[in-house]
């Protein structure tokens, strides 16, 4: 667990820096997802969609935030 908490720590510190840096966004959601956040992996995941919303639909990427926001 505690890479997850590294990994956590280090997505804040980057998202200090820029906040609209999606795949920190997503990377992060990924980490609370591991370390069995999943309220705030939802947020997360949430706030990458808000940054890509206006990106094509059918990115990968989006379509897993996505599926991830139902399955948590």
């Amino acid at each position: 667990m505690r890479q997850f908490d590294e990994a956590i720590t280090e997505y804040k510190r980057i998202l200090n820096l820029n906040p609209n840096y999606p795949l920190a966004r997503s990377h992060l959601a990924q980490a609370f997802e591991q370390k069995g956040l999943p309220d705030e992996a939802r947020e997360s995941y949430q706030n990458f969609l808000q940054i890509w919303k206006d990106a094509d639909a059918d990115i990968p990427e989006l379509m897993d935030a996505r599926k991830k926001i139902n399955d948590l």
